[in-house]
């Protein structure tokens, strides 16, 4: 079918319109006819030559007629032939071929090319005038003759549509609406690889630009005068589907409108992604005169998005099944199959974690022993199928009774352990009384039974609060109460008190040896022999010898720790007061050392706790290995001489340093210890590296009761743990205020997430060759209510020693995600980074948390970047590489923070899947006026870029460290030169107006705050 163009179909219509009002016309009869005007010629002619042929008649003059007719041919062109006929049909005259031209003429009347007049000679007719005339419509074409009236018409067709056409095209030039864009804006608009189209109010295609063309393979008649809304689009499947389109969004209601998703399907099925753009177009008076929209091709990106989707799809299926998994493996591993109470092993690592709790918060924990009362008897009576029953009914019960918080353990056979972190010994107590008081009232009953069965429980109960300084000792203390409570008549509850436990156990001591007295005297009196009576009073010594060598036992277990075999807290103490009264004696002095073990946590849950043991058992054999006799005073009650140390809780070890004449003579001893415990121990094929914190308080000056010195040594503890790793410190009295004050900053702490107290600011990351903004990095502040804004630098270390730094890490990534999603959302691409503390990083579920959040803010994860330091990564290297290459591959940017700080190199992190190095402002600060610090620059650079790595110089103040950096072509920077940390709000005015980072007001800022 042919197609034509649209001005030739507009002059068509034109020239047919113009045709048919012709027509009408014609038909009306308004339109001026010719032929009758000839007709009435014709019959004028005729009429006159009967009137003089009339009187030529009556004279018979025939030769007359014959010489007018001749002249009258020959003078007119219209007349063909002319004759005179008589009246009996004879031809008396002729001029031309009449009889020719006569032919097929009808015979009585006349047609406007065969005209009869009569000639009358007195009333008869005489004669006839024939006369034949040309037709009207002389001009034919192929045959068929043409009137003057379609003449007219074929005129106006022809003319018409040629004037028409050439009118039409003079117009549409111009009309055309590529003529309101400028030529230059045009070629402009060509240049640019994203598609461009602007539209008026109407929604019609004014300009589109040759990408867009491109993109949805269309050419330029086809979309001109169009309605952009129609060319064929569709919404993603994934995708809401909006009210309005981009454009008429911007029309309708003069508001910008970014980020749509569409979809456009080309002639070869193919399917392109355009992320679309709609602005409003108004005039000087703000009146909307149309829209512009921009199409970006984001096909590959929205291919990669899919793919992106569907693998977090399927690692999200993967770790719901892991956790299926897992959850299956927790229960088989935790739980007691019988009863589903938990096991020894799972109650014993939650007895430590609440035990530490407990003692870090100062909070109470309480301990229950419970057993059943005369089991052995009920199996042999019953079987054991019913001592199975009673055993589940008797967990039931305690499970019932138990708190939120609590935890039931069975401890084995017929005994059972409820830990209850959150109550006092009051309160264990009277659950222990409720308990017993239900097991009693319980009945067991079976078809196969002829009778109930009952049961009774034994209880013991001891607290936190009572002198056990480890999670063993609770348990023994408690299980001790309960043998009391099973020694004095069962089905009671007993409190631990060592004062009432040992005085009971004495006492029936006592009595059992008074049974026994009194039974020997009986049997001797009346039943054996006097070699009898001696085998029984032999027996009778024995069992007091076995009695008091338990009580002896008894003793020294409440003095010895039973993991490492070394004297606990309570032996400590003791050894501290008796060195106290020695050095008042000698006029001497001692330090009491704390020495804490770091990554035992650590180790117990990878390696599995025995590993743990045995890392604090091989610690305390180094340290005693490097140790004089008179360096460490520790002893037992024998006071015998020897080097040994105590292990006074979890993983934190206590040693005397005794005959001081100086307190400078401990860090001889000191300095010993670290040195030993930085060699690596090595357990099944696996080399362990750990480190060490220590603190000393000195006697008499740092205080003069064993407490004090505990305590003030525990001061010192933490203060050089904050100083780094394998540090020592001596106790000073400002480290009381500083440790009050961290006590106050940890309350706090715990309550600043609930109350919103902290705060997120951005500092951007800049361009050097270019200027721009390529990424910004989230800094955490805290807006403390007493102080105002809190840096960092003061908190962080707060957070990282109470665990609190988890959940506040975990907030600080949910909030600058979101950020970055707002972003994006806002059309600025960009990336946000996030710091990982090393806590944080050796998360268990960190790669799950990570993806959740990712999930929960729909954020696309290569637009995060998440900064580790050296420390962090370097501390378990195998277990940082894993974690590292699942971050890398959900496409997450990796770097490494601080670079240069720590203790590894560019060559050591190669194994790692890093993107960014970040050079730590301290080389920086100097690199102009230090050369070892433009040294360590330089070639941290130059082996960053053969490793093709991103380098971030940090703290760049001035042009001076710019020009510098710009030199040895360094990629990216960041600091006050351009901007300090500032708000949401404000990092979003910089990346509308960037020019503001080099504003002489912040280039010029004082630069003493830092930007951490």
């Amino acid at each position: 079918m042919i197609k034509f163009s649209p001005t030739v179909r507009i002059s068509l219509a034109l020239v047919l319109m113009t045709i048919s009002f012709v027509f009408s016309a014609d038909m009306l009869g308004i339109l001026p006819d010719g032929t009758e005007a000839t007709l009435n010629a014709r019959k004028k002619i005729c009429e006159s030559m009967a009137v003089q042929f009339s009187m030529a008649a009556q004279g018979n003059d025939i030769p007359f007629i014959s010489k007018s007719l001749s002249k009258i041919v020959d003078r007119n062109d219209d007349i063909l032939s002319a004759a005179l006929r008589a009246a009996n049909g004879e031809i008396l005259a002729e001029a031309g071929d009449h009889t020719s031209h006569w032919t097929g003429a009808p015979e009585k009347t006349s047609t406007p090319t065969h005209i009869r007049v009569p000639i009358l000679q007195g009333p008869e007719r005489w004669g006839t005038v024939e006369v034949s005339f040309i037709p009207l419509h002389p001009n034919s074409f192929l045959g068929v003759e043409i009137s003057s009236f379609f003449k007219l018409i074929l005129f106006i067709a022809v003319v018409g549509f040629s004037a028409f056409l050439f009118f039409m095209k003079r117009t549409l030039r111009h009309l055309d609406p590529t003529s309101v864009i400028p030529g230059r804006v045009k070629f402009a608009l060509d240049a640019l690889a994203e598609g461009v189209v602007v539209i008026d109010e109407k929604d019609h295609i004014v300009l589109a630009n040759s990408a867009f063309m491109e993109k949805i393979d269309k050419g330029e008649t086809s979309l001109l005068g169009s309605t952009l809304s129609e060319v064929g689009w569709s919404i993603p499947e994934h995708e809401e589907a909006p009210k309005e389109f981009p454009w008429t969004m911007a029309i309708a209601k003069g508001e910008r409108l970014t980020g749509v998703p569409l979809i456009m399907t080309m002639a070869d099925g193919e399917r392109r992604t355009f992320m679309v753009n709609g602005a409003p177009i108004q005039d000087a008076k703000g009146k909307c005169r149309g829209a512009l929209a921009t199409f970006d091709d984001v096909t590959q990106l929205e291919e990669k998005n899919v793919q992106l989707r569907k693998t977090l799809t399927m690692l999200k299926k993967s770790r719901d099944e892991v956790r299926r998994q897992n959850q299956e493996l927790n229960i088989l591993a935790t739980q007691d199959p019988l009863t589903a109470c938990l096991n020894r092993r799972s109650f014993f690592e939650r007895l430590q974690r609440d035990y530490v709790e407990a003692k870090e918060d100062g909070n109470e924990l309480s301990c229950i022993m419970c057993d059943i009362d005369h089991f052995k008897s009920i199996n042999d009576t019953y079987g054991h199928s019913v001592g199975d029953e009673i055993i589940k009914i008797m967990a039931e019960i305690l499970k019932a009774a138990a708190l939120t918080d609590d935890y039931v353990c069975r401890y084995g056979g017929e005994e059972f352990c409820i830990l209850l972190p959150s109550s006092d010994l009051d309160t264990a107590y009277a659950i222990a009384e409720q308990i017993r008081s239900n097991i009693e009232a319980k009945r067991y009953r079976n078809d196969n039974l002829t009778n109930d069965v009952r049961f009774t429980g034994s209880f013991g109960v001891t607290s936190n609060k009572y002198d056990a300084v480890t999670p063993e000792e609770l348990i023994d203390q408690a299980d001790k109460a309960l043998y009391v409570s099973k020694e004095t008549g069962r089905n009671r509850v007993t409190r631990w008190d060592p004062k009432t436990v040992l005085s009971t156990l004495q006492a029936r001591k006592e009595q059992s040896e008074k049974e026994a007295a009194t039974k020997t005297e009986s049997e001797n009196e009346n039943v054996v022999a006097a070699s009898e009576v001696t085998k029984l009073r032999k027996r009778v010594r024995d069992i007091q010898r076995s009695y008091k060598k338990r009580l002896q036992d008894f003793e020294r277990e409440q003095l010895c720790d039973r993991v490492t075999g070394l004297p606990n807290r309570v032996g400590f103490i003791e050894e501290i007061q008796l060195e106290i009264a020695r050095s008042h004696r000698q006029n001497d002095s001692f330090a009491v050392v704390l020495l804490d073990v770091d990554k035992l946590k650590w180790v117990n849950n990878t390696l599995g706790r025995e590993t743990g043991d045995r890392l604090l058992r091989e610690v305390g054999q180094r340290i005693y290995g490097v140790l004089r006799a008179n360096d460490v005073v520790s002893r037992f009650e024998d006071h015998q001489a020897g080097a040994v140390i105590s292990r006074v809780c979890g993983d934190e070890f206590g040693l005397l340093l005794t005959e001081l004449t100086v307190v400078e003579d401990s860090v001889h001893a000191i300095k010993r210890i670290i040195e030993t415990l930085s060699k690596p121990f090595h357990f099944n094929d696996n080399e362990l590296y750990i480190s060490v914190g220590i603190g000393l308080s000195v006697f008499p000056q740092d205080g003069l009761e064993p407490e004090t010195l505990l305590s003030n040594a525990d001061i010192a503890l933490n203060t050089a743990k904050s100083y780094g790793p394998n540090t020592y410190q001596f106790f000073k009295g400002e480290m009381n205020e500083t440790s009050i004050h961290r006590l106050q900053l940890e309350n706090h702490l715990r309550h600043a997430i609930e109350n919103e107290e902290f705060l997120l600011y951005y500092q951007p990351k800049v361009d050097i060759k270019t200027g721009t903004i390529t990424g910004m990095e989230a800094l955490i502040r805290w807006n403390y209510p007493e102080t105002g804004i809190i840096c960092p630098d003061e908190f962080i270390p707060v957070a990282e020693n109470s665990g609190l730094i988890t959940s506040i890490g975990e907030w600080v990534l949910r909030t600058a995600c979101q950020q970055a999603k707002q972003w994006r959302d806002d059309g600025f691409d960009l990336s946000v980074s996030v710091n990982l503390s090393a806590r944080q990083f050796q998360q268990n579920d960190l790669i799950e948390s990570i993806i959740a959040i990712l999930e929960e803010t729909q954020l696309d994860p290569h637009l995060l970047e998440l900064e580790v330091t050296e420390t962090a990564i370097m501390s378990d290297t195998e277990a940082a590489v894993a974690t590292m290459h699942m971050m890398h591959n959900l496409g997450i940017r990796i770097s490494i923070d601080d670079f240069g700080t720590g203790y590894s190199s560019l060559n050591h992190l190669k194994r790692f899947p890093i993107d960014t190095v970040k050079i730590d402002r301290y080389f920086v600060k100097d690199v102009t006026t230090d050369e070892s610090d433009a040294a360590i620059v330089t070639a941290i650079l130059e082996m960053a870029h053969k490793m093709d790595l991103t380098v971030v110089a940090e703290g760049v103040e001035t042009e001076e460290h710019l020009t510098f950096l710009k030199d040895l072509h360094c990629e990216e920077a960041q600091g006050y030169l351009f901007s300090r940390p500032v708000p949401p709000l404000e990092a979003t005015g910089l990346l509308e107006a960037p020019e503001n980072m080099r504003s002489p007001s912040v280039t010029n800022a004082k630069a003493s705050t830092t930007s951490t």
